[in-house]
This record gives structure tokens, C-alpha cells and sequence, in this order.
């Protein structure tokens, strides 16, 4: 008779079967067990199907299959986990998986899904699912090419390809419950997809968009780049020299700091200099600049460091504007 909360198993070791089925019957009036929790498994376990709830922690498994229950699954290799609106609670945390597919059941929205930290090859979604919430946190990742040591055979034989529909049908479940940080990761991950399928110039704009951007989720990327630039072209100006060129006229106020005769005159004219790109992308064409390169070549890249910059001002107002946007 079982009647403790918790059972820990530590180190169980399946001999010959490669199947492992957890059941409990309790007489009637036995209080019901908590939870069983799975220590090391000695052997790759190719199928695990549990109505009960449990914990597993550091195991092996090819295809995981939940019922009615609440299970938890701590740095574990699954190769395919599927479960319905049926069960309780699933956690994933820190695990490497290759197929996770949700499937609908009418009517129960019990489903708690926690996904934390981990590698996920295939994510398959249905179009409706009674779910009461689903969080993806930490540094989540959906990657074809994660590596399941110990389930290759699994990868070959029983994977679907990455399908951009089901994060479509994610993101419209998010957004019907006012999710927005679950519909910006499913948005995301559904652009990164289309990436890989388009192909000729959408392929190419959105590998642009999605390498400075991560296609409009990142509003400080856009700016690293754009800093990043910017410090070229002041290391430019340093090493090659510019020009002041103003009248004296238009020598008024704060300008007059760019033609004092100090030992900070340099950085001050290689930071206006570098600046003005940002400012105005077609100032090197302008006649109206403050500070003119000496090089021909560093006025092209100037030309080409305010374009850029322009366009990276651009993501950034638009990765902003769609991260605190609640609703499409």
C-alpha cells in the first residue's frame, strides 16, 4: 500500500524491458500517492506512458506519451513528447527535445505547459486547444539540428518537419488570451521559418531582418549595430584627420569647441564627425556639414554608415512599437 506524498527512485535500472508504464491501483479508501520521483534511469527508455503523476530528472527517453497527470522533466533527452488537454501540469526545464506535439480534447482546459531553458527540434500545435496556459521562458530554442545523444534513431524515423502553421495557431491562441510575450516568441519563431522556405529576395529580407532584428523582437540590436558603426567611423576620422567646415560666421556657441587648439580637439571632431551620419544618412553629400573627412574612401563609408544607421533606427522603432503592442 502506498500513502507517502512523494516517492523518490533513484538509480532505477530497466534490465531487459525498454518500456516503462507507470500504473498504481490503490485499494479503495488508500489515500492516493503524490508523485513518483525518477532518479537516474540505467537503460534509454523508447516509450514512457504515465497516467500517475512524476518527476523525472537526468533520464532518456525516445517517446513520452501523458495522461491525466502532472509531470515534471529536469534536464531529460526526449526524443518525442505528446499530451493532450487532458493532463494537469507538464514541466520541461533545461531538456533537449526533438518533437513536442500538443493534441486537443474536448472539452477540459486543465493544461498548465511550463517550457524553460530548453532545445526544441519540431514543435507541433493544433489549430484549437483548450489549454489553461502555456509559458515559454528562459532561453528557449526551436532548432532542427539540436542533438539528442542516445535517440538518433528516433530523429530518423519519427520526426515531422518544422511547421510553421502550428506557431501561427500559437500565436492566435496567445493573442485571444492578451499573451503578448508568448504571440512575440511564436511570431518569431514562425518568420524564422519562412526564412528557411522562401527563397530569391523575401529570403533575402527576411535573413536581414531576422540577423539584425530577429525579425522585429529585438529593439537593442539594431542599436548595437548602429554604435558599432558609429565607433568605426571615429576611429576613421582619428587615424585619417578631417576638417572643420564652418565660417566663422557659423562659429557660435558649442562650435567654437571645434577649432580650439587643445589636446581633446581631435575627439571632438572625429565625434561630431562620426555623429552627423546618424543624424542626417546623406550628410556627406551635404554642404552643410561641420566636419569633413580628409579621405575620400572614409566619406563612402560615411555615406553608407548613414544609410545603414537610418535603416537600423528604423527596426529598433519598429521592434518597439510591436513589443508593447498588446493585440495585433
Amino acid at each position: 500500500m502506498v500513502s507517502a506524498d512523494e516517492i523518490l527512485i533513484q538509480a532505477a535500472t530497466l534490465q531487459d524491458e525498454t518500456e516503462l508504464e507507470i500504473r498504481i491501483s490503490r485499494p479503495s479508501g488508500q489515500p492516493e500517492i503524490g508523485k513518483l520521483i525518477f532518479g537516474k534511469i540505467g537503460r534509454v527508455v523508447r516509450h514512457l506512458s504515465t497516467s500517475v503523476d512524476a518527476a523525472f530528472r537526468e533520464n532518456v527517453f525516445w517517446r513520452v506519451g501523458l495522461g491525466e497527470c502532472s509531470c515534471s522533466f529536469y534536464k531529460c533527452k526526449i526524443g518525442i513528447i505528446e499530451f493532450d488537454s487532458r493532463a494537469k501540469t507538464v514541466e520541461l526545464k533545461n531538456c533537449e527535445i526533438g518533437q513536442i506535439e500538443f493534441k486537443n480534447q474536448k472539452p477540459v482546459d486543465n493544461l498548465k505547459v511550463v517550457i524553460e531553458n530548453c532545445s526544441i527540434g519540431t514543435f507541433l500545435f493544433p489549430r484549437e486547444l483548450n489549454a489553461h496556459s502555456i509559458e515559454i521562458k528562459g532561453s528557449t530554442t526551436f532548432d532542427r539540428s539540436v542533438v539528442l545523444g542516445g535517440i538518433e534513431e528516433v530523429l530518423l524515423k519519427g520526426f515531422k518537419a518544422p511547421n510553421r502553421a502550428s506557431f501561427a495557431y500559437l500565436a492566435d491562441w496567445a493573442n485571444r488570451r492578451n499573451d503578448s510575450a508568448l504571440a512575440h516568441i511564436a511570431r518569431r519563431n514562425e518568420l524564422a521559418i519562412e526564412q528557411v522556405q522562401e527563397t530569391g529576395l523575401t529570403k533575402r529580407i527576411l535573413w536581414f531582418w531576422g540577423f539584425f532584428s530577429d525579425f522585429g523582437f529585438s529593439p537593442v540590436r539594431p542599436l548595437y549595430w548602429l554604435l558599432l558603426l558609429f565607433g568605426l567611423s571615429f576611429v576613421l576620422i582619428l587615424l585619417t584627420g578631417a576638417s572643420v567646415a564652418l565660417s566663422d560666421a557659423q562659429l557660435v556657441g558649442w562650435r567654437t569647441s571645434l577649432v580650439l587648439c587643445d589636446p581633446w580637439s581631435g575627439l571632438r571632431i572625429a565625434a561630431v564627425g562620426a555623429l552627423e551620419p546618424v543624424i542626417s544618412p546623406f550628410a556627406t553629400l551635404s554642404s552643410r556639414r561641420m566636419v569633413v573627412p580628409d579621405s575620400s574612401w572614409v566619406a563612402a563609408f560615411q555615406t553608407f554608415q548613414g544609410v545603414f544607421s537610418a535603416g537600423m533606427i528604423l527596426l529598433s522603432g519598429f521592434a518597439i512599437r510591436r513589443r508593447f503592442k498588446v493585440s495585433q
